[in-house]
């Protein structure tokens, strides 16, 4: 209908206008859907907790003391409900020193559980725990923690410290530590637990001996290591099988006799490993010449010179990362390694500065 004055001024004062039927059964309807929606959506608000190991409360999430007291007691809680916490948040107070580890095994989620630090708060995880023996959807997301391997547990295993920064006596055992320990020799170990969000945090091995990973993934896809600060392990971030696996504008330092950012497949599988991308960290300065750069009581650990970016699987983005102060290499693409051939494809090297 062509636009004129006439139409557009409306019907004239007194007129009947007729509103078809159909017109009114649809818009009720559209009402009414509308309704639904908004009731659903408020059936699954997000909620918000808090834990802190000072609280002395109720124990229940809520704010100041009526927090969570333990990690065991928020993972109950959470677990318990029909959702696991999917789309909830915990705010994690500083309390009354570290939380003791994060543990978790076949618990699946439908969007993101967020545990993060409060404002002005400085929260301390022994370590992160996310073994799984099938694919998970796992969707946690852990921001603004810190995550540090306490000195106790050299003495937890039989070793015994003497003064603070000076290295231990001679094991008690005669049994060295294996520096594959799922408990004692990593920060982060996830096993086949898919979105996983590490933002911020603080990650920092154990000080007397360099623990042997600080981010250890394998079979674990869609995880992000964003803005992280880690230091004092011998191979910080692996990530074995993972597909669309990203480690953006972290900070790794202090590490030596591995990998500062290591990629690769399980077997000869590296092509099939998709959405790889190693953006704008900061990778520097192993740890020759410091006071841990070699321990006489543990002759099996090699603190030769890391590579600072390890690549041994195909389809992988390389971009605007600063490397420097190292023995090593600083971007290694492998050929040969324990037998297996590799090949490269579908790989952009681009804008990094190496010295």
């Amino acid at each position: 209908m062509k636009l004129t004055k006439k139409n557009l001024d409306g019907p004239k004062p007194g007129r009947e206008v007729c509103v078809n039927s159909h017109s009114h059964a649809f818009l009720i309807l559209f009402l009414l859907f509308g309704l639904l929606l908004t009731a659903s959506a408020s059936s699954t608000i997000a909620a918000t907790y808090y834990l802190d190991n000072s609280a002395t409360g109720a124990n229940n999430g809520g704010f100041g003391n009526d927090a969570w007291q333990t990690i065991g007691d928020m993972q109950n809680a959470l677990n318990g409900l029909s959702y696991n916490g999917s789309e909830d948040t915990v705010i994690v107070m500083t309390g009354s020193g570290s939380y003791g580890r994060f543990v978790e095994t076949s618990v699946s989620r439908t969007d993101w559980l967020t545990i993060k630090a409060g404002p002005n708060q400085y929260p301390v995880f022994d370590s992160i725990s996310l073994m799984n023996n099938i694919d998970v959807n796992t969707y946690l997301r852990f921001e603004g923690l810190t995550i540090k391997i306490p000195d106790s547990w050299y003495t937890d295993h039989g070793y015994v410290t003497d003064q603070p920064n000076n290295w231990p006596t001679p094991p008690t055992s005669s049994s060295p530590r294996s520096q594959n320990d799922n408990i004692t020799d990593h920060c982060i170990i996830a096993n086949q637990a898919n979105n996983l969000y590490f933002y911020m945090c603080t990650i920092i091995g154990l000080n007397h001996h360099l623990t042997y990973r600080a981010i250890d993934l394998t079979y674990c896809d869609n995880v992000t290591v964003e803005r992280c600060d880690i230091s004092i392990v011998k191979r910080p971030v692996t990530a074995l099988a993972c597909n669309y696996f990203q480690a953006k504008w972290n900070h790794i330092h202090d590490y030596g006799g591995g990998s500062g950012i290591g990629v690769r497949p399980l077997g000869a599988t590296g092509s099939q490993i998709v959405g790889t991308k190693i953006i704008g960290n900061h990778i520097h300065h192993d740890i020759q010449g410091s006071s841990i750069a070699t321990d006489p009581y543990y002759p099996e650990v090699d603190y030769h010179g890391g590579t600072a970016i390890a690549v041994r699987i195909c389809n992988v983005d390389i971009q605007k990362n600063l490397i420097h102060d190292l023995r090593g290499q600083g971007i290694m693409f492998y050929t040969n390694d324990n037998g297996v051939t590799y090949t490269y494809s579908n790989i952009l090297v681009e804008n990094n500065l190496i010295y």
